[in-house]
């Protein structure tokens, strides 16, 4: 299957993965988890004027390609979720992401975590996180109708299990913004929650951190220290083992 007969719009499908992929440590289980948030059906035609538009997505095909992966979650709509799930293995789950400032109130996401991982029960199956909203600033250039906002990718990505060193595909890329979200996820956990503090090791791991990933706030890549609270909303446990989520 090539992109192109899965991509219209700004969406084009990535097929390789991101540049976040690393080499596992050892005894590092390395796992190739994918996220799909294509055009919902029907609302193809709202990405006419992106120079990859090539119709509405072939759902069928897409989630024929998803079960390849070990783990994988597909976006799609309320009014679309019976027909989606036709074409779906029977042991998905559907997450939902709820949100009050649009006229359709909750989207749900369906996924399937790789087995091989444990699930944290802590995880809700639910989170309420508005999108990004532009009635009255301008919008950036590289803003795509739909794209998810970081505390959304940082829910999924726990309920995907995901670890630093997995090949993260973001099948729809558009904006950018799941692959922006995975980078900086990753290099998060890469340091590590056990990490010693004020040793050379650690130091070095917080700046390698910082270097490649500048929008970190420095008091993040330290260990004891969370990157920002906001973006932990949906959970009810911390990735990192801090103790500022109640």
């Amino acid at each position: 299957m090539t992109n192109s007969s899965l991509g219209p719009e700004g969406k084009a499908r990535q097929g390789e993965p991101s540049s976040s992929d690393r080499t596992a440590t050892s005894g590092s289980e390395v796992l190739r988890i994918a996220y799909a948030d294509p055009p919902y059906p029907g609302c193809a035609h709202l990405y006419e004027d992106h120079p990859d538009y090539n119709g509405e997505v072939d759902h069928e095909a897409l989630i024929t390609e998803l079960v390849g992966y070990d783990g994988w979650a597909l976006s799609t709509s309320s009014k679309a979720l019976q027909s989606i799930l036709f074409f779906c293995p029977e042991h998905v789950r559907v997450l939902v992401w709820v949100k009050n400032t649009v006229r359709y109130a909750w989207e749900p996401v369906i996924i399937s975590p790789p087995p091989s991982r444990a699930w944290d029960d802590n995880v809700r199956d639910w989170i309420h996180v508005e999108p990004e909203m532009y009635q009255w600033r301008p919008r950036p250039a590289e803003y795509v109708i739909g794209q998810k906002p970081e505390p959304f990718c940082r829910w999924l990505f726990s309920w995907l299990g995901a670890e630093p060193q997995d090949e993260f595909v973001d099948m729809f890329p558009g904006s950018g913004a799941v692959g922006r979200a995975w980078e900086r996820f990753a290099a998060e956990l890469s340091i590590g929650p056990n990490a010693p503090p004020n040793t050379r090791s650690s130091k070095r791991a917080a700046r390698k951190a910082l270097r490649e990933h500048p929008t970190l706030d420095w008091k993040g890549v330290y260990p004891g220290h969370c990157i920002n609270p906001e973006t932990c909303r949906g959970l009810t446990h911390c990735p990192r083992k801090l103790s500022c989520v109640e």
